[in-house]
Formats: structure tokens, sequence, C-alpha cells
């Protein structure tokens, strides 16, 4: 029955990041908000916070991991933040994606080790350069199940439409589907996603 629980309330589109506040986290919120323009994925970065609203924002981090629908956790320099959130991403067992910058001036900059256990046997994308972690990332939307359903009801839905109504149509549903991120309740997704795909 939890089981059951826990794929109902999944948001299908949406993706936990945990990352490095310092030495990271502000180039994937750069990229986000580029991939935000090509695609219906929801990145859900959870802002710092206070000490005293630090139980508020773990009870967050637990509700926004707990929904989604894959993680991806950046293990550069060990962050014990990080550590903790992939330890329940992974008790949930939420699809897991393993992220690490080998740049010299961050590795130099980050304190700790690898402290994310058993890192060895996982699939690690590692990355150098904010470049190279944009192709990462953009690779990873384009696999993304909500991204292949889309991909395909586009193609069903649009295929007597010429090319510039097709880019016309798959931007439009892209930001609508947008405009339900970070909401709870509401209509769902996949209704709207057809819907909006529909030419009238």
């Amino acid at each position: 029955m939890s089981h059951g629980l826990q794929k109902q309330n999944t948001v299908r589109n949406q993706v936990f990041i945990g990352c490095p506040y310092h030495t990271v986290r502000p180039k994937y919120e750069r990229i986000v908000k580029e991939l935000k323009k090509k695609y219906p994925i929801c990145f859900e970065i959870i802002g710092r916070t206070t000490k005293s609203e630090a139980m508020e924002l773990l009870d967050l981090i637990k509700i926004k991991l707990g929904s989604s629908s894959a993680a991806i956790f950046d293990a550069t320099g060990g962050n014990a933040n990080v550590s903790l959130e992939f330890g329940f991403a992974e008790a949930k067992n939420i699809p897991r994606h393993i992220f690490i910058s080998e740049h010299g001036a961050i590795k130099r900059s980050s304190r700790g080790g690898s402290i994310i256990a058993d890192l060895q046997g996982k699939v690690r994308n590692i990355y150098k350069q904010e470049s190279i972690l944009r192709i990462l990332l953009d690779g990873f939307c384009r696999i993304h199940p909500y991204q292949i359903k889309f991909d395909k009801v586009m193609k069903r839905e649009l295929r007597r439409q010429g090319q510039g109504n097709k880019i016309k149509y798959r931007k439009l549903a892209i930001k609508i589907i947008h405009r339900l991120d970070h909401q709870e309740g509401g209509v769902r997704r996949s209704d709207l996603l057809q819907d909006v795909l529909v030419p009238h």
C-alpha cells in the first residue's frame, strides 16, 4: 500500500537537485534556468535557510525529494547535506544520478572527502567546466520518462502542423506546464499535456 501511495504522489516531471551551496549551486541555477525554456522538466533546488528554520527546511526537503520522479546529487567535496539527501532518496528507492566536479579550484575549496558511501559501485557523471555540466544535464532531460512522453504526444498531435506551428505549440506547452511548477495539487500535468497539444 505504501508503494502505491508513493507512486500516486510522485510529480512525474519533478527532479530534485541536491548540491553544495557555496561551490557548485550557482552553476546548477544558471543551467536550470536555460533548460526550463527547452524542456518540461521541473528542477527543485531547495534554498538556503537560517538555523531557526532548519527543521522546516528538512521537512521541505523530504516532501520535495519524496515526490520527485528522480534526483540529482552533486557529490563534489563530500557535502554532508547532500549525503543525507542521497541516503533518504536511496531509502525511498528514488532513481538517483550522481554528478562530481573534478575542477581543481572547486576540489581545493571543498571540505571533507567522499561522505556518500560506496560511490565506487555507482555510475558518476564527471565534469570540470560548467559547459560540460550543461551538456550532461541536457542529456538527462532528453531521456527523462516525462520528456519521452512529451515528445511522443507532440509528434502525434502536431503531425499535420507545419514546422513553425510545431515550434510554437511546443514552446506554449512547456510554458503552461511550468506554470504548475512548485504548486501543490491542481490540474494533473498529464491531463494538461493532452489539452494543450491539441490544436484548436
